[in-house]
């Protein structure tokens, strides 16, 4: 486990290559932009249809792959000697939130999901819950079913290029035959956007999908590893998140999902402080100074004279105008003591007694 790698390096803040290679993206985006229109139309009435079509495999297997298409993923299938069908758990890293779909392509996986909506079926997303329920509805599908559940233990996505989140030990108490594979993701230079960065919103990752011409999944197998007798959910973690870490070229690091929440909380407080920080200079630029105060005032003062100058200031203080601290004086908003007279003016006499004044 690395402790030389920050929080901060597993993520990428930036989408967009720069300098040179932001020029081929340049040219690219019309035809991207139209690309992107295209696939989400096909898209929404792909994902309608599935909502009512019956829950067959080959009408499965038909809009599985046109929603593929649709989002330009392409599967690349890696060391498929290494692959064990009797594996009933399927333990991955996560750098997308749609690289479930390549591996349960290449494998028909179950896989724990938030969304519940008519269409998930045909990607076979489990509505499971969380922690302990999470853990016994697994185990109750694989009792009953001979389905995988592809489970991604770092529990949040990273870039895969430098290390991976802690894995959470729970989902390896639920079998004891784990087939760990790698997931990693390439786009074409004309497009090299990157799949998501930190505090990236959902949509827009779903709308670059869209956006590029196509991105490719490569899924590659590792050693089958069996849970020994004597050995605990934690040590097992530890081998498939080192085997893993090992076959990316990266690091194992200490932090976690709920570091990750932590750290994009703090990014976008501080992505967003200078424009608070500047939106606060400009309307401290806006208030008028001790000195335009004052020349304000006396402009009211030489229209209405005998209104108390602290009248007039408390008003200007709120309006910061000349003729509309003038007209709530004439129109009786400003409660003042003539000056020169006795009682305060009730606002309901104030228009009675500036007539008066004049």
């Amino acid at each position: 486990m690395s402790t030389n790698i920050g929080i901060q390096q597993l993520f990428r803040e930036e989408r967009f290559p720069s300098g040179w290679r932001l020029i081929p993206l340049i040219l690219y985006s019309p035809f991207g932009l139209l690309l992107a229109f295209l696939r989400s139309f096909i898209g929404f009435q792909v994902l309608l249809a599935a909502a009512f079509v019956p829950h067959v495999s080959i009408i499965k297997s038909m809009v599985l792959k046109t929603l593929c298409f649709t989002l330009g993923i392409v599967v690349r299938e890696e060391c498929e000697e290494k692959c064990d069908d009797s594996a009933q758990v399927i333990v991955t890293n996560h750098i997308s939130m749609l690289d479930y779909i390549p591996v349960h392509l290449l494998s028909g996986c179950a896989t724990p999901g938030r969304w519940d909506a008519p269409s998930t079926w045909v990607l076979s997303l489990k509505s499971w819950g969380q922690g302990e329920t999470l853990l016994s509805n697994v185990r109750a599908h694989m009792s009953t079913s001979d389905t995988p559940v592809l489970l991604q233990p770092e529990g949040a996505t990273t870039s895969g290029t430098t290390g991976l989140l802690k894995f959470e030990p729970w989902p390896f108490q639920a079998e004891t035959k784990i087939q760990p594979a790698v997931i990693k993701v390439w786009r074409p230079a004309v497009a090299d956007i990157a799949v998501t960065v930190v505090a990236a919103s959902e949509l827009w990752d779903i709308f670059f999908y869209l956006f590029v011409p196509f991105t490719v999944f490569t899924v590659r197998y590792l050693n089958v590893v069996e849970v020994e007798k004597d050995q605990t959910s934690a040590q097992c973690m530890e081998r498939i998140e080192a085997a893993i870490a090992e076959d990316l070229g990266i690091k194992t690091t200490k932090f976690t999902a709920k570091d990750k929440m932590e750290y994009e909380k703090r990014y976008l407080a501080d992505l967003y402080r200078p424009v608070a920080i500047a939106n606060g200079a400009a309307a401290l630029r806006l208030q008028p100074t001790s000195a335009q105060l004052l020349r304000m005032s006396n402009q009211v003062k030489e229209v209405l004279p005998n209104v108390p100058l602290d009248a007039i200031r408390r008003d200007l203080a709120r309006t910061w105008d000349v003729d509309l601290t003038i007209t709530n004086i004439l129109e009786g908003l400003v409660p003042f003591v003539p000056e020169g007279q006795g009682p305060a003016v009730s606002s309901r006499s104030q228009r009675n007694t500036i007539d008066q004044l004049f």
